[in-house]
């Protein structure tokens, strides 16, 4: 009698702990999701107290908050809007870049070339691709659309005065005038040297430079690009 007793407990205890466990285990049972900690994790995204649309995420040092200005290595720099002044002291090459954002290029006006004379073409010459005279309009509307950088390529092989590779200065004034209309509108600015590259052929009837493995022409091409840049 004892023995069935006992067996009857037993099995009794058996029951209520498999009924507790599949309690437990059920949706709404004993078992439930802790609650969020009301502290966030250090990692995820903040939002920048100053600027709480453009939130920060210091689990990628690329996107530094435009609050903070200790930029990592190689990060993007805040965003400037347009007519105000960015500075670049002790930016990296990318940094840089990233500061110059879109641009906006003026070709075929300045870079206007003809390679068959060395005679000087003159200020007029920058419509000789067909294109309109620039004005300060124009610089000041591709500025008010958001562009913070403008290129303006540049040929000077048609505007040299003499063999000593003196660049027209009525040239280089107007060259200025446009380069400072940009400037004026915090405007970075990339000129170059453009289309002063040459053939061989080329070489004989205008001033200019070459790539040719040719030492006279490497000698005079060297010439070249150190007088006018």
């Amino acid at each position: 009698m004892k023995r069935i007793l006992k067996t009857f407990f037993y099995g009794i205890v058996a029951v209520s702990m498999i009924f507790a466990a599949s309690c437990s285990s059920e949706p709404g049972g004993a078992e439930s999701t802790p609650p969020p900690s009301p502290n966030p994790s250090p990692t995820q995204p903040q939002p920048d107290p100053q600027n709480p649309a453009a939130p920060s995420n210091p689990s990628n040092p690329s996107n530094p908050s435009p609050s903070n200005p200790q930029n990592p290595p190689n990060s993007y720099v805040p965003i400037v809007p347009p007519g105000q002044e960015v500075s670049v002291d002790g930016l990296t090459s990318i940094q840089f870049a990233s500061a110059m954002q879109v641009g906006w290029n003026l070709g075929n006006t300045f870079d206007s070339a003809d390679y068959d004379t060395k005679a000087n073409k003159g200020v007029d010459f920058e419509t000789g691709w067909g294109m309109p005279k620039t004005t300060r309009q124009m610089i000041d509307t591709v500025a008010n659309k958001g562009f913070r950088t403008i290129r303006i390529p540049i040929s000077w092989h048609n505007h040299i005065t003499d063999e000593n590779l003196t660049i027209d200065p009525a040239w280089l004034k107007r060259v200025k005038e446009v380069a400072d209309w940009a400037r004026e509108d915090k405007m970075f600015v990339i000129i170059n040297i453009h289309h002063d590259n040459l053939t061989s052929e080329e070489m004989k009837k205008c001033y200019g430079f070459s790539v040719n493995e040719k030492t006279d022409e490497q000698a005079t091409s060297k010439k070249y690009i150190e007088k006018i840049w």
